[in-house]
């Protein structure tokens, strides 16, 4: 019998078991009547097993990790990890549709959009940047599209506008969220396509760290996949709590911490910045104060365990 929906991360040793930790207690925690969906986590590299006490946390919280060296070909590329284990899932499992989450997302309210995907065939939101996207021939990133699409064999070019910066670029998505319908194979197109532009050497400009994102942005257009967005309170970018006062007329910007549904806060966190985000936005919510307690438990906060405490200890928090 086919599963409506399972969730796939990718869990390795070290701090990405911190962050897949704080995803599942906040999925399980805030959820509402979605905190039990179906969660597998995979480690894709040999070499990277996770703790037995993230095993023992992700068994209380009946989370099945998956140890499958998936990743052979690309170990000194962790991101290759996503297109490598969602393509596996896609071809293993049941389920009639599977989201992808990355680890450093915190769910903070009922995820209702998770089953609304509807008639289309895939739900995503766009990049935050544009970044090294391309707004046509004359962009000086065109060359690395042109070279993507030629290769995949795309034929429609459909553009999209980036979330923060507002630009017309060609298909360009951020892959921390995607929610796919397993019938248009989309998961097992990325990891070919994925393999195929490093076996030819196309790599886009300024940064290899695009490489997956951008071939995924490719593969949804080669497809010509019908999409849906995500609504402004989901994937939820940690930029927009970091400028609150020069994004507050964005149209994308929530002023209620409360109201966002997920939040893609990347390694804020691991960083001195992150203080400005706890001192000034989490400590004015009940909620934010508990996702303080929850980095703090999880370790997700390490350069931030001096603010953390001073602000619990405020609030009459342990």
């Amino acid at each position: 019998m086919e599963a409506p929906l399972e969730i796939v991360i990718c869990t390795e040793k070290g701090s990405l078991e911190n962050t897949s930790k704080l995803l599942v207690s906040t999925l399980r925690k805030f959820g509402g009547a979605l905190k039990d969906l179906p969660i597998i986590s995979y480690q894709p590299r040999k070499g990277f097993p996770i703790s037995q006490s993230t095993k023992k946390f992700f068994e209380q919280n009946k989370v099945e990790h998956r140890g499958i060296e998936l990743n052979t070909d690309f170990v000194d590329y962790p991101l290759a990890n996503k297109p490598l284990a969602c393509a596996y899932h896609e071809q293993n499992s049941n389920a009639e549709q599977i989201l992808f989450l990355d680890s450093d997302v915190l769910i903070l309210n009922e995820p209702t959009q998770f089953l609304e995907l509807g008639d289309a065939d895939v739900m995503l939101r766009t990049v935050g940047f544009k970044n090294i996207g391309s707004s046509g021939p004359n962009d000086k990133t065109h060359y690395y599209w042109q070279n993507l699409y030629e290769l995949f064999g795309v034929k429609a070019q459909r553009m999209v506008t980036s979330l923060n910066d507002q630009q017309e670029i060609l298909e360009y998505y951020n892959t921390g969220h995607i929610l796919s319908k397993r019938s248009t194979g989309l998961f097992s197109q990325w990891a070919e396509n994925f393999r195929k532009a490093c076996a030819d050497g196309v790599e886009p400009p300024e940064s290899h760290f695009y490489l997956e994102q951008s071939i995924f942005g490719a593969t949804v257009s080669q497809l010509e996949l019908e999409v849906k967005l995500f609504g402004t309170s989901y994937n939820y970018p940690v930029h927009f709590l970091k400028n609150r006062k020069s994004l507050s007329t964005h149209s994308n910007y929530i002023s209620n911490f409360d109201d966002i549904v997920s939040l893609h806060y990347h390694k804020v966190f691991e960083q001195a910045e992150g203080e400005e985000i706890m001192r000034n936005v989490f400590s004015t919510s009940p909620k934010g104060l508990e996702i303080c307690e929850m980095l703090k438990s999880h370790g997700v906060s390490p350069a931030n365990k001096g603010i953390l405490n001073k602000l619990l200890k405020a609030f009459g928090k342990p």
